[in-house]
């Protein structure tokens, strides 16, 4: 009777894996940030006025889901899972730390893919009467093989080590409420790859120096167009986005 018991429960396992495959066992068997490591180290110093974030997203090489070519034959493409820390800044230094875990475990067997750490505004009263913070820059770490567009990487080996100045930027569109986001020398995020190797040290610091003396202002007008301006006076008529070579001669 128990050989009867055990053999149905299989053919009903083997059934709903069958029906259901791997959005299943995912279910019973979720990912989970609280793995044994190892650990990539994220720490670093939030500007006055400004909060960190920092969070990852994980792939799974077990897991597929299906996407239609063109002729709306099938294909499988990896799953991924996002995880979003909750980081506080020491309110006096600006100092903050967290450790994303390099495995998420579970039946999809998640590993890190890209790693994101930012700071953006919760204060621009001092800048600008009546704008809201919106937008932040930082940093995102591919690591290993991860799949990216972004030709433009900066490699590093175990641990990234990132301090940018970076600068308020001023949105002005018609109709729309003021908004101050902050903008580093490449963009919004800069891009590295990272390579990790195991049994050493991994780390991600990021450390921005924010210079709130120049501020471009970018204004957006239903007849007058959009343009640019620059703390040096100079304007670009047509465009919305900010180009640093007209704007801070020092970055590096």
């Amino acid at each position: 009777m128990r050989i009867v018991k055990v053999t149905l429960l299989l053919l009903l396992l083997y059934f709903i894996y069958w029906a259901l495959g791997d959005t299943f066992f995912n279910w019973l068997f979720p990912f989970s940030s609280d793995g044994k490591g190892p650990w990539i180290t994220v720490e670093g110093v939030a500007p006055k006025y400004t909060k960190p974030y920092v969070s990852a997203e994980y792939i799974s090489k077990k897991c597929f889901e299906y996407q239609l070519h063109a002729d709306m034959s099938p294909y499988k493409v990896p799953t991924y899972n996002g995880l979003r820390l909750d980081v506080k800044a020491d309110p006096k230094t600006g100092y903050f730390q967290a450790k994303l875990p390099f495995s998420g475990g579970g039946w999809c067997k998640w590993k890190i893919d890209q790693a994101f750490v930012s700071v953006s505004y919760t204060d621009v009263s001092h800048l600008e009467k009546d704008a809201i913070p919106y937008g932040g820059t930082g940093l995102t770490a591919f690591i290993n093989d991860a799949v990216q567009t972004n030709l433009s990487e900066t490699a590093a080996s175990n641990i990234i080590d990132f301090s940018p100045v970076i600068y308020p930027v001023l949105k002005m569109v018609e109709k729309s409420p003021k908004r101050i986001s902050l903008q580093g020398e490449v963009s919004k995020m800069r891009s590295f790859r990272l390579t990790l190797t195991p049994g050493t040290e991994w780390k991600i610091t990021f450390k921005p120096k924010l210079d709130e003396t120049k501020m471009a202002k970018v204004t957006v007008t239903d007849e007058k167009g959009e343009w640019v301006e620059y703390p040096g006076g100079r304007i670009e008529t047509g465009t919305q986005t900010v180009d640093f070579r007209y704007m801070y001669m020092n970055m590096k």
